[in-house]
């Protein structure tokens, strides 16, 4: 037996045993009077040391039962609690963690092999073990998921351990990195009833996973589902050192001079505990065209073991660059990124805004002097008016006025063919639409009270210090045509603050107010935030001109890239139906039609999301505009090997097992049985305080018999 909170025990011993003690060995003072004898009071004659302040107290059967009672109580205050065998109960959930940490190859190899193997490896034998010890009784019915960046049911809830063997052989490791409100989500929804049927106990959860901290009980816990969580750790000790160097981010640049002169950025994350060396080389059409040698601080350092390196070379035409790394290591799917380098021209942008009284636009001089800031290759200034001519009756054989549309308090009829962004106006096409607050001396300001600070158009922007007066806030009715939905990026109060709707191949990007009516605009985030926006929104596919040069693609970046963690979407020429991805995982792709109608001549390209993709790489989706594809990982969580993280608060209802070719500490092999049943917590206060409540009341009653005797 062990006590989970022990000082606690130990401060209220040491503050109510005195207390108890102090009841028996001081005596009250009784007033002195004067009589002619005592041998009358016989029975008074033991009390003639009433006077005495202190006296040693006398054992008794009272002082006997009060203090084991006190003592009942401080044990239960301190918590008991056996380590035994627990059952999983009459359902079970066997989770597997397929993030991209799981293919690092630095687990030792099992008995009687040697070398390093996968911690995907270890993850299988430990998963083909635990399900055969969960249905041996016939009465556990137990189901298999797995999940990284969304969480998915493998096998239902059953007790045939042939099904689920055979739903784990069909499990592969992923490129993306875990998140552990995916699988809570999946569990809370197998676990929550709905209005005629109650919710179901919460069932035991065995993950396997190599973070030596799992945040799963946490987040089980923030959604209100708590669950029984057996944790079974795959991989090296905890202080093990993970010889690993990758790729977290990367970014493409054009000289904004020199147009054929390109730039990469590329960050460094080492999860080692000293520094190591790496060279990093780009390449290009089967060449090199750069390459410099970088050491890396390790991750116990001041600089938390990641560096920056920028490479620079001479590419005017598009292309795709790779750039790796030298240096080998456990995992390898972050070695490796690629980025599309688009042609040398930059945006064109088209600025919308109210007409003064001279009838020529009059936009947000912050807005304005901001949109200048991102270089673009030309900048069209236009009222409401001249927005409406500029797209009226445009030949789709040609290139559209602007690649990106920025409307200032203007409230277009239709939103424009390529992506948008708008301040303090909606789009009543797509059902979007700006609900105002109260403007009144006492009405209070709206303020930014959460934001998606993981999101590409949030990246770098703080928006602390932001105040909306009046309020606003945004409001999307999705209309049947586009069925189109609004993510929130940024919450107010009272809604959305900042939306995104991905409608088709463009983006819009809404802004519950304008700037005037904020202090926004003179804030250094502001120009961040519009940096991203033209990145963000320039990056997106656009319609192409028939006949069009499929290589001018293009973006704010000068780069196009995707991350296992968001969609890819392509542009698909007029007519194609069926597109053929060629990468780590060939497959066939249906590109629906936007309607069954055969399409015009000179249509433009329509824009087809492909999903997520799991596995990093350079991928070919034959058929369309944009056939190159790269897919790289870019996350430091992954690519640190769990190293560093916060552990789980420190009442998560989690145990954990840790899992190594030679079993959990040293003993056998993990061949000779999983021990999901042992290494379980079971508090005992509540018996130790029913036993103080039994004895309090035997006390009583023989205190109330000693009274009327």
């Amino acid at each position: 037996m062990t006590f989970l909170a022990p000082m606690v025990g130990l401060i209220g011993a040491a503050l109510a045993a005195p207390v108890l003690l102090a009841f028996y060995m001081l005596k009250l003072r009784r007033r002195p009077v004067r009589v002619s004898s005592i041998m009358l009071w016989a029975a008074s004659s033991e009390d003639t040391q009433a006077n005495v302040p202190l006296r040693r107290p006398r054992p008794t059967w009272l002082l006997a039962m009060q203090a084991a009672i006190l003592a009942l109580l401080l044990l239960a205050l301190a918590r008991p609690a056996v380590h035994g065998s627990g059952p999983a109960g009459d359902r079970a959930v066997l989770l597997i963690d397929r993030s991209a940490s799981m293919s690092a190859t630095d687990a030792p190899a099992p008995a009687g092999a040697s070398g390093l193997v996968s911690r995907w490896e270890l993850a299988l034998r430990r998963a083909d073990e635990t399900i055969r010890e969960l249905t041996r009784s016939g009465r556990t019915r137990v189901m298999l998921a797995g999940f990284a960046r969304d969480a998915r049911i493998i096998v239902p809830f059953t007790d045939r351990a042939d099904d689920l063997l055979a739903g784990l052989r069909s499990l592969s490791p992923s490129d993306q990195p875990d998140d552990p409100d995916a699988a809570a989500a999946l569990i809370e929804a197998m676990t929550r009833g709905g209005e005629d049927v109650p919710s179901l106990p919460p069932p035991t959860v065995v993950l396997i996973t190599d973070s030596q901290t799992p945040e799963l009980a946490a987040s089980a816990r923030r959604r209100g589902s708590p669950i029984d969580l057996r944790v079974l750790s795959i991989g090296p000790p905890p202080r093990a050192d993970r010889e690993n160097i990758g790729i977290t981010a990367l970014s493409a640049r054009r000289d904004p001079v020199d147009r054929g002169t390109v730039r990469l950025f590329v960050r460094l994350g080492n999860a080692s505990n000293g520094p190591r060396d790496a060279l990093v080389r780009a390449v290009a059409d089967g060449s090199i065209v750069a390459a410099r040698e970088v050491r890396v601080p390790g991750r116990r350092e001041e600089d938390r073991g990641d560096a920056s390196v920028r490479l620079e070379f001479s590419r005017p035409e598009p292309g795709l660059v790779t750039v790796s790394l030298s240096a080998a290591d456990a995992l390898a799917c972050d070695d490796t990124a690629a980025v599309w380098i688009n042609s040398a021209r930059r945006p064109s942008i088209m600025l919308v805004a109210p007409s003064g009284p001279d009838g020529r636009p009059r936009p947000d001089p912050f807005l304005a002097r901001a949109v200048g800031v991102t270089e673009p290759e030309s900048l069209a200034l236009v009222t409401p008016d001249g927005y409406a001519a500029a797209w009226a009756d445009r030949d789709a054989r040609r290139a559209p006025p602007a690649d990106v549309v920025i409307f200032d308090r203007v409230e277009p009829r239709a939103p424009p063919p390529v992506s948008s962004l708008s301040f303090g106006a909606g789009v009543p096409a797509l059902g979007v639409g700006i609900e105002p607050g109260d403007d009144g001396p006492d009405a209070p300001a709206a303020r930014a009270l959460a934001w998606r600070r993981d999101h590409p158009l949030l990246a770098h922007v703080s928006l602390d210090e932001l105040v909306v007066f009046p309020g606003a806030t945004l409001r999307h009715a999705p209309q049947p045509a586009s069925g189109a939905r609004l993510l929130s990026l940024a919450d107010g109060a009272n809604g959305p603050l900042i939306g995104l709707i991905e409608d088709g191949a463009a983006r819009r990007v809404f802004i519950a107010f304008d700037l005037e009516r904020t202090n926004w605009g003179p804030d250094l985030s502001f120009p961040v935030f519009l940096i991203n926006a033209i990145d963000y929104l320039s990056a997106a596919s656009r319609p192409r001109a028939a006949g069009a040069d499929p290589d001018a693609t293009w973006s704010a970046s000068d780069g196009r890239s995707y991350t296992t963690t968001e969609p890819v979407t392509v542009r698909v020429p007029p007519g194609v139906t069926q597109l053929r991805l060629e990468g780590p995982e060939p497959r066939v792709v249906d590109a629906p039609l936007p309607d069954p109608a055969p399409p015009e001549a000179g249509a433009p390209d329509r824009g087809v999301s492909l999903g997520v993709f799991d596995r990093v790489g350079v991928w070919r989706a034959v058929g369309a505009t944009d056939e190159v594809l790269p897919v790289n990982l870019f996350s430091v969580r992954e690519s640190w090997l769990r190293a560093g993280e916060p552990g789980p608060p420190a009442d998560a209802p989690t145990t954990a097992d840790r899992v190594s070719p030679d079993g959990p500490s040293g003993g056998p092999d993990v061949s000779d049985g999983p021990r999901v049943r042992g290494e379980v917590s079971r508090e005992l206060w509540h018996w130790f305080v029913a036993a103080a409540m039994a004895l309090l009341a035997l006390e009583w009653l023989l205190f109330a018999r000693r009274m009327s005797a």
